[in-house]
């Protein structure tokens, strides 16, 4: 049986912009067949960092991770089963950083590649940077997600 075309981004919040930082809530949307996956990520025991600044642009509070994030482990489990062997784009090195510590942290094997969405652009990448910087996100991943596939998408379609 063949697999359908899949093509996804991720978007993640995280606890602060710092060294320390750590990946708070994600989303990711498969831009061909509109299929999304969002989680809140409870903090590990040695996640401890939190930027009182990041909470005012995100708007989740540390004590909502607790009460309702999967665990840090469970993420990575799901990110791995949905996107085994894929390569999922992002727009910021940022998220590159949080996904590789959702990883590391948890001893776990990431089963997929994680690529800034612009090493895809080509000719294109100015325009496009251009569009992406003049977007006000939300900071709801899931949103901002959908934003950057509804945008990527036409560049890369268009290339092929």
């Amino acid at each position: 049986m063949k697999k359908e075309k899949s093509m996804y981004f991720i978007d993640v919040e995280a606890s602060s912009l710092s060294n320390d930082s750590y990946p708070i809530a994600l989303a990711l949307i498969d831009a061909f067949s509109s299929t999304t996956y969002k989680a809140i990520i409870k903090p590990m025991g040695n996640w401890s960092d939190w930027s009182i600044e990041s909470e005012r642009v995100h708007g989740i509070h540390r004590e909502m991770l607790f009460r309702k994030g999967e665990r840090a482990l469970t993420v990575a489990l799901n990110l791995n089963r949905i996107l085994k062997q894929e390569t999922v784009y992002c727009d910021s090195p940022y998220d590159m950083y949080w996904i590789k510590k959702l990883f590391d942290d948890n001893n776990v094997k990431m089963e997929f590649l994680v690529e800034q969405v612009q090493s895809l652009m080509g000719d294109s990448v100015d325009e496009f940077e251009y569009d992406i910087m003049n977007i006000e996100y939300s900071h709801d991943p899931l949103e901002d997600v959908q934003t950057l596939a509804t945008i990527a998408l036409p560049y890369l379609v268009s290339k092929e």
